[in-house]
């Protein structure tokens, strides 16, 4: 009985094996792309029309805690989904460009997370504060700045683009 059943579960498994489960950490990645990309927005509105009070932040100061949380949830997302192929040897055959590219747009967005927050951190220390030097950069000018790179987070994720695309744009980004 042992053997047998051991034999049809080996069956099963091989033979019928389930189907790999992406979509749900390509909804993660997703939602952690328009969650910088709405981060740069509140960015963008939040400087440049009064000061701020000493010892108080930029209302989104706050919200940059929240990326934290989109991060996890995409890893545990990926981590799943790479797990639904891993006895599955004909669907990791299938998938691994996929799991590949989601492995390094990982990366991306987690460095873009990285710098987003930090950027965060200084645009609050250096934009509507009183006694302190301007900044450079004109919040008018930073602001369209911000604008710019929300909307390439979300061409990131929008359907239909090409992967060579966003790798040339990740590369001059990168650059």
């Amino acid at each position: 009985d042992t053997l047998v059943g051991g034999l049809v579960g080996m069956a099963a498994v091989f033979v019928f094996p389930p189907k790999p489960r992406l979509e749900p950490a390509l909804a993660a990645f997703a939602k952690w792309y328009e969650g910088v990309a709405k981060h740069l927005e509140a960015m963008a509105h939040g400087i440049g029309h009064q000061q701020v009070p000493r010892g108080e932040r930029h209302a989104f100061v706050a919200n940059s805690f929240r990326l934290r949380q989109l991060d996890l949830d995409a890893r545990e997302a990926f981590a799943e989904a790479v797990e639904s192929v891993q006895f599955n040897p004909r669907a990791r055959r299938k998938s691994s460009e996929k799991l590949d590219l989601m492995e390094r747009d990982l990366r991306w967005i987690t460095s873009v997370t990285v710098q987003v927050r930090a950027l965060s951190g200084e645009i609050d220390r250096l934009y509507d504060r009183e006694g302190g030097l301007p900044p450079a950069l004109e919040p008018a000018m930073l602001s369209a700045l911000l604008i710019s790179l929300a909307r390439l987070m979300r061409a990131e994720v929008r359907k239909g683009m090409e992967r060579s695309t966003v790798d040339r744009r990740a590369q001059r980004v990168q650059g």
